[in-house]
């Protein structure tokens, strides 16, 4: 099997440092700390959400899982998130544990946290992730 062509305007950003994964389908681009300083404004907003489709230019996860791990690898890229409680399985995680984690590495490492908002038709989820948001808001 051939391996796949690269135009040349993604061979130089490989050359650059950057680095490439698909995400929901979207391809993000991810530079090494010393260029995000450069270009001021990359960002991205993460929709939470098993079922609902997420807005345009939002990065969809649908498992809590899935969302810790794209808060521990790019924290600082991360200006909202979005969430829905309910995510198929509880078990494996709602978007209330989400916010636990955060919660987590905003007290124990001083980072910021990001923009969130709810959007959950949950109202037992929506009080528990409205007082979590309260909490990890009132250490800023």
């Amino acid at each position: 099997m051939k391996p796949p062509l690269l135009s040349p305007a993604l061979i130089v950003s490989v050359k650059s440092g950057e680095k490439f994964r698909y995400i929901a389908g979207i391809l993000l681009v991810f530079a090494p700390p010393n260029v995000y300083k450069e270009r001021k404004g990359i960002s991205m907003k993460v929709w939470l959400d098993d079922v609902r489709k997420a807005p345009d230019s939002w990065v969809h996860v649908k498992k809590a899982s899935e969302a810790i791990k794209l808060l521990e690898s790019d924290w600082d890229l991360i200006e909202e998130i979005s969430f829905d409680h309910d995510l198929g399985n509880d078990e494996e995680g709602t978007g209330y544990k989400v916010l636990c984690h955060i919660e987590k590495v905003v007290k124990l490492q001083g980072r910021k946290p990001p923009i969130m908002h709810i959007h959950s038709a949950n109202p037992v989820g929506v009080r528990k992730m409205l007082q979590a948001i309260k909490v990890i808001n009132s250490g800023i």
